[in-house]
């Protein structure tokens, strides 16, 4: 089966930015796992760091929320793992494709039955679709596959788009979201895996607590979350999120950008003038103490 790591980089040069840096950490950490980018922004060396290069589709809808479930039409991919173009790699995705393999469609997230999501009240959400919970999560890291529950899971999501404003969901930036959408296919087929948070496949910083450790140089994403319960969250995935308007995110993106300039200009067998005089020196002493 074929696997493909899926992301969206359409409209202005943030989240083209935002992709290639998503691109960089997937080959620093070594993901070999081939990528796709769905753009109409042509400013970026996409062939880089992404094996294949798509145009948006025309979806029937003006959300470009739902650029995310195309792939299946612009692709020949079996699996597809969508991530968010404002996120970054700290661990390879293969486990990932391993945990929701044959589930049609797979996210993190959990399923509740109170409380209020997109302005809409959970318990009256359940009461109209007839189901006892409804799942709750965000759709920045999605698994879906080329079967007939996949397909179904992604055709009932579509069809949800169409009765948005009758379910009485809140419109995100003025636009359809896909979460509700997603959520209600996922509630009335029945169908589709919801990660427990534990997983940590994904995290946003949403309820951080003291420090975001984050460090691409070192493979390092570690914090406390208060959400929903006090946990150590070490993710696959950190999504931006609101970090994006933050230093800290784009400091990332700057780091993985200095180590290409770096290979580019001095290349795979580089030696550093400083750590060719400190081995030059410690040659000479572990000769002198009979080491070498």
């Amino acid at each position: 089966m074929r696997r493909i790591v899926y992301t969206v980089a359409t409209g202005p040069n943030k989240y083209g930015e935002m992709a290639m840096g998503l691109g960089r950490s997937l080959s620093l950490i070594g993901d070999t796992t081939p990528r796709v980018v769905v753009t109409d922004n042509d400013a970026f060396e996409w062939n880089r760091y992404f094996d294949q290069v798509v145009r948006p589709i025309d979806d029937g809808t003006d959300s470009p929320y739902f650029a995310k479930f195309t792939a299946l039409e612009t692709t020949d991919a079996d699996q597809v793992l969508f991530i968010d173009a404002d996120c970054l790699a700290f661990k390879r995705m293969d486990p990932v494709f391993e945990m929701c393999s044959g589930s049609g469609v797979a996210l993190a997230g959990r399923a509740v039955s109170e409380g209020i999501w997109y302005e809409k009240p959970i318990a009256e959400l359940c009461q109209t679709l007839a189901v006892s919970e409804f799942p709750r999560f965000n759709t920045g890291v999605l698994y879906y596959e080329r079967t007939d529950s996949g397909e179904k899971v992604i055709e009932a999501t579509r069809e949800a788009r169409t009765r948005y404003d009758e379910l009485g969901f809140e419109k995100l930036r003025g636009k359809v979201s896909d979460e509700p959408c997603l959520a209600v296919a996922m509630a009335t087929t029945g169908i589709g895996k919801v990660l427990p948070l534990e997983h940590c496949l994904n995290e946003s910083g949403v309820g951080l607590i003291g420090k975001l450790h984050m460090d691409v140089m070192t493979g390092t994403c570690r914090f406390v979350t208060g959400n929903p319960q006090v946990r150590l969250v070490e993710p696959y995935v950190f999504h931006a999120h609101y970090f994006a308007k933050l230093g800290i995110y784009w400091r990332e993106l700057e780091k993985l950008k200095a180590l290409e300039r770096h290979r580019d200009k001095h290349g795979p067998r580089h030696m550093s003038r400083w750590l060719r005089m400190r081995r030059s020196f410690e040659k000479r002493y572990f000769k002198m103490i009979g080491r070498l």
